[in-house]
Parts: C-alpha cells; sequence; structure tokens
C-alpha cells in the first residue's frame, strides 16, 4: 500500500479493519501532516483514546485509506492543525474529550462549553429546576 509506505512506522497493527493502522512516533505523525500540507492525502478523521490519538488519511489518487496511531508523551501531541488548520476544531475536541494538548495549537480555546450549555439545556425537568430558557428551546 503506497501511504503505509510513504509514512515512517513503528509497525503496523494485526487485523485491524477495515483499513490498516499504523504506529508511528513524531516522524511519521510530522511526515502524515506533510503530506496533509502538501495536497498528496485527505483528513478523514482526528480523534483520541488517551493516550492515543489517530489520524486517518486518504490518498485519492490510490484510494488507500491509513489510520496512524500516536502515543502521546505526558498528554501532548504534535499539532496536526499548526500545518493544517482544518484539524483546529478536531484537537479542540480531543482536547475537551480526553485531556490530550497538542503542542503549538493555533487554537487553545475550548471546543465545549459546559457552563453555558448546562444553563441553556435544561432536559425534561425544567420547571423545577428553575430553568428560564427551557420554553424558547
Amino acid at each position: 500500500m503506497a501511504l503505509l509506505d510513504s509514512i515512517t512506522h513503528i509497525k503496523v497493527a494485526e487485523q485491524h479493519r477495515p483499513w490498516p493502522r499504523m504506529i508511528v512516533a513524531e516522524d511519521g505523525w510530522q511526515q502524515a501532516i506533510g503530506l496533509l500540507t502538501s495536497g498528496q492525502c485527505t483528513l478523514l478523521g482526528l480523534w483520541g483514546d488517551a493516550p492515543h490519538v489517530y489520524m486517518a488519511l486518504l490518498d485519492e489518487s490510490s484510494n488507500d485509506v491509513a489510520v496512524l496511531t500516536y502515543t502521546c508523551k505526558a498528554g501532548k501531541y504534535p499539532s496536526v492543525a499548526a500545518r493544517h488548520p482544518p484539524a483546529i476544531r478536531l484537537e479542540r475536541a480531543i482536547q475537551d474529550l480526553f485531556g490530550l494538548q497538542a503542542t503549538n495549537s493555533p487554537d487553545k480555546r475550548p471546543w465545549l462549553d459546559l457552563g453555558l450549555t448546562a444553563n441553556m439545556w435544561c432536559g425534561w425537568n425544567s420547571v423545577s429546576a428553575g430553568c428560564t430558557r427551557a420554553s424558547s428551546l
């Protein structure tokens, strides 16, 4: 698979379906970001599950899809968004949901505003909870 061959990886995860998944160190992660910034790949997804972050890539010229796994060091991983801005929202979600921080991220704001959401949506028992905005939903 051409996409796997173009990224330095530690190993390929066995029995990962439907697409191959490779374990990468920082150099492989940076190579993948380089493929994104040069337009050679499309970012299909970026997600976390501590202590790992995952990146799914599509090589449109060969229809190859691959998933990369990076193990965070001290809860940090190299920012994809620093060189590929469409990843900003995904990095913010990873930070809020899994506590993993993208180093050198251009946007460190939280993605979820839990305080605002709690005030706007009071649920089924809005009257007893003292919710005043439920009727406007």
